[in-house]
């Protein structure tokens, strides 16, 4: 589905100051983002003196336009595509940010309106199945800078005989850490969260990069299938 929102301000752009302006839009859809599109509308004498900066409610910021110090009167500009792509796969829900900085003395401007729109997508359980005898890699991606305070990891796994899996978390650093290990007998299912005790030994890690789920099904006669798998962090950025 695609969704926007636009927000009419008509504020002062404040001038050679770092702090900029800032303005925000609030996302209620609880939804998976798979484009991104930013328009902005600026009356300004120089445009050469702005950028432009969008930031997710996770936390993620983007450039969308740097300072060109090249002459220009006012800007209408969208923003998508490859400058957009980094904010692929995250949760649309909460508070997006603009700020527009005027970086040069002497000129100023006001930022008239600017306008959210995104591509969504549902956050449905997805299954994968686990073929017999054999490991699966699961990967997601971290967007979020900084080094690991805390986190919790969540997995829903249908299985017949839990027992015969071996489940490893494996961080973008590579250093792994053994979350199940063939316990549980024949006990159906594994659905179950992993609190920051148990996973203590990424603290300190940088939490940005792809993080593999890996599971093994070590022994014949029972298959399964991964249905979900989330991870949690806080990092000290």
């Amino acid at each position: 589905m695609e969704y926007w929102k636009k927000r009419v301000i008509n504020k002062q752009i404040p001038d050679n100051d770092p702090n900029g302006l800032i303005d925000r839009i609030n996302i209620d859809k609880n939804l998976t983002v798979k484009k991104v599109s930013v328009e902005v509308n600026i009356s300004h004498p120089f445009t050469g003196d702005l950028s432009i900066e969008l930031t997710s409610p996770d936390g993620i910021n983007k450039t969308l336009l740097e300072p060109s110090r090249i002459p220009g009167t006012n800007l209408s500009s969208v923003f998508k595509g490859a400058i957009t792509r980094v904010f692929k796969d995250i949760n649309a829900e909460g508070e997006w940010t603009i700020k527009v900085i005027d970086s040069g003395a002497r000129d100023s401007g006001m930022l008239i309106d600017w306008t959210l729109q995104l591509e969504l997508e549902s956050q449905e359980e997805t299954e994968i199945f686990i073929n017999d005898v054999a490991s699966l890699h699961s990967i997601q991606r971290c967007h979020q800078g900084g080094k690991i305070v805390e986190m919790s990891a969540f997995v829903k796994i249908f299985h017949s005989h839990i027992g015969d899996m071996t489940i490893n978390l494996i961080s973008p650093s590579g250093r792994t850490l053994l979350l199940h290990q063939k316990v549980g007998g024949s006990i159906p299912h594994l659905v179950k969260s992993f609190d920051s005790t148990v996973l203590k030994s990424f603290v300190g890690d940088y939490a940005k990069g792809l993080w593999t789920l890996k599971i093994t099904d070590s022994l014949k006669g029972d298959t399964g299938r991964l249905v979900k798998w989330k991870l949690d962090i806080k990092t000290s950025e």
